[in-house]
């Protein structure tokens, strides 16, 4: 009778380690499917906003209007770029200029003309996007951003 009382303790100790070696080990797994989702995202992220300051930045083209003006072409092209796995809003791209100087902000898509651009100008293609973690630890969102500016090359010739 005392073997068969020690097996069922024995069994119940096992139970008990196991359920605090499985949390831990999915909380790790978890952290890591996080780790990855948030470089993922941060990945997506950069690519778009490259993408799009690179487009914005090259003169020439299939419209009428420069690329760097194109707003919506920019924003298409950022999209694009980022890819499935970042779902972005137009509010998530911001599209400015300025000369180089963090001082010299020269304006935002959309209100800025060709007279407005010189030859150095620069457009800053901004890219932010909301992470939320999926591991139940209570992180706060997470905001992922990423700037890329290029130089605005005007009338085709490099500064």
């Amino acid at each position: 009778m005392k073997s068969l009382l020690r097996l069922k303790n024995v069994r119940g100790q096992a139970m008990a380690e196991f359920a605090i070696v499985f949390l831990i080990l999915m909380i790790i797994i978890m952290g890591a499917i996080d780790f990855t989702r948030l470089f993922v995202i941060y990945s997506s992220v950069s690519a778009g906003a490259r993408e799009g300051s690179r487009f914005g930045s090259v003169t020439g083209g299939i419209s009428d209007t420069s690329p760097y003006l194109d707003c919506a072409g920019i924003r298409a092209v950022v999209v694009h770029n980022a890819g499935l796995l970042v779902d972005l809003e137009e509010n998530d791209i911001a599209i400015t200029y300025d000369n180089g100087d963090k001082h010299a902000h020269i304006g935002v898509c959309g209100s800025v003309t060709e007279e407005d651009i010189e030859l150095g100008d620069r457009i800053v293609v901004t890219v932010t996007e909301t992470y939320l973690s999926i591991t139940p630890l209570g992180l706060p969102p997470l905001p992922v951003s990423f700037s890329s500016a290029r130089t605005i090359y005007v009338g085709g010739i490099a500064p």
